[in-house]
């Protein structure tokens, strides 16, 4: 009986001392599996997102090379062809911008944008003419 008292005790006895270091193993294990980063160049087509129906947009160059930093463990095509280059209509205004390339992936943790690698392009914004 004596035995099975000691059992019991030695699961419930500092309980929110043993849910912490469960939690901080959980978490260090994720940084160790998940915590090593690989930078890798992508090259993207630019889309245009929130079009307004009134005007056309032209980007200059179209195409460009965005440097995102990986997971090296999850590292695949499939993820890389989601990666997507855009830009915000509804900050730009008619006329030439200069307009800051944004970047959306498909899993934000594993895969995020380089901060020190902006890439900037032309937006040229017309009007377009009424029938």
């Amino acid at each position: 009986m004596n035995a099975k008292t000691n059992l019991s005790s030695v699961f419930t006895k500092n309980l929110g001392l043993k849910f912490l270091a469960f939690i901080i193993s959980i978490g260090l294990w994720l940084y160790v599996n998940f915590g090593n980063y690989v930078p890798i160049n992508v090259y993207k087509t630019v889309h245009i997102e929130h079009k307004e129906k009134d005007y056309t947009y032209k980007v200059e160059p179209k195409n460009v090379v965005l440097r995102i930093l990986v997971v090296d463990r999850i590292l695949n095509q499939k993820l890389l062809k989601n990666t997507k280059a855009f830009i915000d209509a509804r900050m730009l205004k008619d006329g030439i911008n200069i307009a800051k390339v944004n970047i959306k992936v498909p899993i934000p943790f594993l895969i995020k944008p380089d901060a020190s690698e902006s890439v900037y392009v032309r937006v040229i914004v017309m009007k377009k003419a009424q029938k």
